[in-house]
């Protein structure tokens, strides 16, 4: 009997709280092990320094910072207790006995597969530091490993113009390029290679993966939203969000989650819930309208058939809105983008799921294609 292919996937992995970032990661793992091959995570840490005198500084001030700030400190405890994500981590995912703190580390004891795939998430995004990058385009290990990007994200429609001749020498090296966003297409192209557009992981499921996960958890309708980079509550419209709560007798559920900012409860009148991966999927399955700014908050009602309101964000994270702005258009859903002019009611109408379905249908098999 032939042995398994080891894949080794590089992604992000390490949020206490951010839903969608586990996902994707446990997403990917899944579908690859569905099809036979042995997919594990390589555990590397994004955020662990180099032990300099500069760093110690920082470690010794931050610390004092904690020691100040010490209620929030223990509320973030609190928080990463009842969202459970380690949990998840070790029932449902495959990881590398390793954690790698830094760059240095993959290249001097890669971890051993047939192959390595980076992606999904902002893994490209050009603001990440260079030991970063460097290992998120997959530059340690031996060269006779094939090496695919699926689905990676850059995070913006533009490539930094003094970072173009990185780009290159990175993309040299894959086997096959794939991204999540159609910007990302333009982005490889003008570099000169040629990657295609394929859906985020977590598309790659069917509902009954993510309904294993809610796993009898009580049904409650109610209007949902997932709070990620919210800052007031004049990002989503609230007030109307609440007078409709109030008349139909449905309480407002509020997830907060940290993304580009830290968690903030910001909505008065509204019950919080630090949900487990599978509560906050079933929020999403009972809703009777999702109000979010999360890529993955979208992509759930979609696959879910579930209403929602997604509320773009603006200023100087607006850029992100581009990925679901991708999709939405993919989808034939644009027109549940807020839109300060319309009444709350008119996202609460149901759509022609079929026809979505039927969209997706095509977007995921030529990215199980690519594959």
């Amino acid at each position: 009997m032939s042995k398994k292919k080891k894949i080794g996937i590089l992604t992000y992995w390490e949020s206490y709280d951010n839903y969608g970032q586990q996902l994707q990661c446990w997403a990917l793992q899944r579908y690859l092990r569905s099809l036979g091959y042995d997919a594990f995570l390589i555990r590397f840490r994004r955020w662990c320094p180099v032990v300099t005198a500069p760093t110690i500084v920082k470690y010794i001030s931050r610390s004092f910072w904690r020691i100040l700030h010490l209620p929030n400190r223990l509320k973030d405890l609190q928080n990463i207790y009842y969202r459970k994500f380690p949990l998840f981590r070790c029932i449902h995912l495959r990881q590398s006995i390793r954690i790698y703190d830094n760059l240095s580390q993959l290249r001097k004891c890669p971890p051993k597969a047939d192959v390595y795939i980076t992606g999904s998430d902002q893994v490209w995004n050009p603001y990440l530091t260079h030991d970063e990058l460097e290992a998120f385009y997959l530059q340690f290990g031996s060269p006779d490993i094939k090496r695919v990007a699926y689905a990676p994200s850059m995070g913006q429609s533009e490539y930094p113009n003094h970072l173009q001749e990185d780009l290159k020498h990175y993309l040299k090296t894959f086997h096959a390029i794939s991204v999540r966003e159609q910007s990302g297409v333009s982005i490889c192209n003008r570099a000169g290679f040629l990657a295609e557009h394929v859906v985020d992981p977590t598309l790659l499921l069917e509902v009954n993966d993510y309904m294993r996960l809610v796993n009898g958890e009580k049904r409650r309708k109610s209007i949902f939203i997932y709070s990620l980079n919210y800052t007031n509550e004049e990002d989503l419209p609230f007030e109307d969000i609440k007078c409709y709560a109030k008349s139909k007798g449905l309480p407002i559920i509020v997830t907060p989650s940290s993304g580009y900012i830290p968690i903030q409860e910001l909505f008065i009148g509204c019950e919080y819930s630090y949900a487990t991966i599978g509560q906050w999927i079933n929020y999403i399955v009972n809703a009777e309208l999702v109000v979010t700014a999360s890529f993955h908050g979208i992509i759930l009602s979609v696959l879910l058939h579930r209403p929602f309101l997604y509320t773009p964000l603006s200023g100087k994270y607006s850029y992100s809105n581009v990925r679901v702005y991708d999709f939405l258009k993919g989808v034939g859903l644009e027109k549940r983008v807020w839109s300060k002019e319309n009444n709350i009611t008119t996202y609460l109408v149901d759509e022609n799921w079929e026809d979505v379905d039927s969209k997706l249908f095509l977007m995921k098999n030529k990215s199980k294609n690519f594959l």
